[in-house]
C-alpha cells in the first residue's frame, strides 16, 4: 500500500525563496514521487528552494539521490537549495554521514 505524498505547496518568504514542507519518509518511491513532485514545483518557481523536513524518521540512498537532483538542478538555474531537519533526527545524521551537509546547505530546526 502506497502511502499518500504530503508535500505542501510553495510558501513564498521575505527573502526571495519558497518554503516546501514535505512529511513523508525520503525512502525509496516516496523518494522518487517527492522529487517528480519537487521538478514540477521548481519548473514553476524559479526562486531559492528551502526544504522542510521536519518529522522523518528514514531516508535512503533514493531520498539521498533525489536531494542531491534538486540541488543539481538548482545550482544550473542559479539559485540555491537549504534543506531543514532537526539536528538530532536520524534523517540529518545519515545525511551528515553521506556527506551531503558538504554539497547541501542544512540548517537546523
Amino acid at each position: 500500500m502506497r502511502n499518500e505524498l504530503r508535500i505542501t505547496l510553495p510558501r513564498a518568504l521575505d527573502k526571495g525563496a519558497i518554503l516546501i514542507n514535505i512529511t513523508n519518509d525520503f525512502t525509496g518511491e516516496n523518494a522518487q514521487q517527492i522529487s517528480v513532485q519537487l521538478d514540477d514545483i521548481l519548473s514553476n518557481y524559479h526562486h531559492d528552494c528551502i526544504i522542510n523536513i521536519p518529522n522523518q524518521s528514514q531516508i535512503d540512498i533514493s531520498g539521498l539521490n533525489a536531494l542531491l537532483r534538486i540541488n543539481k538542478r538548482q545550482i544550473v538555474n542559479g539559485k540555491k537549495l537549504q534543506v531543514i531537519s532537526k539536528s538530532d533526527s536520524p534523517v540529518r545524521q545519515y545525511m551528515e554521514m553521506a556527506g551531503i551537509d558538504r554539497l547541501i546547505d542544512i540548517q537546523s530546526s
